[in-house]
């Protein structure tokens, strides 16, 4: 998916580059292979039309394993919780940690990693989406007719709603890492509060 943007993103480079300024500074027409507006449609159809098969693609890969990645994050919240309760008793009886925190440890590590590895993939998405609609919006303002209309109409595809919701409880985005931290470390401050009763 990452690869389809970089292409859109390198054909909308091209496009303002061609539609900017020449060296005598004058502004050329919007226009690829010297009038052939024929050729500029099927371009701009394509990269229409891959925007939104990715896009498409995008939302219904993550709605088809919303279960998977929600049973991730639960997974590491109560793998969290239950390390944080056995070094709370181990600390509370005085003795030394044991093998369960040693087997909680490593799918607590690699619950994590994934997470964070789905985050850092959706904010890569985004990012790429985002500098689409600026190269579109900076298109914009040199294009006029047809290509205009094109353009418009691959921003309105780029407008649409980027936020993954997982069973419409949490959002799947850069900050899922830090929520997550912020309910275990709450608590983690009630389960202390409770045994140091």
């Amino acid at each position: 998916m990452v690869i389809r943007f970089e292409y859109i993103n390198s054909m909308l480079k091209e496009k303002l580059r061609s539609s900017t300024c020449d060296t005598q500074g004058t502004v050329k027409p919007f226009v690829v292979n010297n009038g052939n507006t024929d050729h500029d449609d099927k371009l701009w159809n394509r990269l229409i039309i891959t925007a939104h098969a990715t896009i498409t693609l995008w939302k219904e890969l993550f709605s088809i394993h919303q279960i998977t990645i929600f049973g991730l994050t639960c997974k590491f919240i109560i793998l969290d919780l239950i390390l944080v309760q056995s070094v709370i008793t181990t600390i509370q009886n005085q003795i030394p940690i044991n093998i369960l925190s040693v087997t909680i440890v490593a799918p607590l590590i690699l619950s994590l990693f994934f997470i964070v590895l789905l985050c850092a993939m959706v904010e890569l998405l985004n990012k790429k989406m985002e500098n689409s609609k600026k190269l579109c919006a900076n298109i914009l303002c040199f294009s006029t007719g047809a290509s205009r209309h094109n353009v418009k109409r691959l921003l309105l595809l780029l407008e649409i709603e980027r936020k993954i919701y997982i069973y419409d409880i949490y959002v799947l985005d850069a900050q899922l890492p830090f929520n997550l931290f912020a309910i275990t470390a709450t608590y983690t401050i009630v389960l202390l509060q409770f045994a140091l009763l």
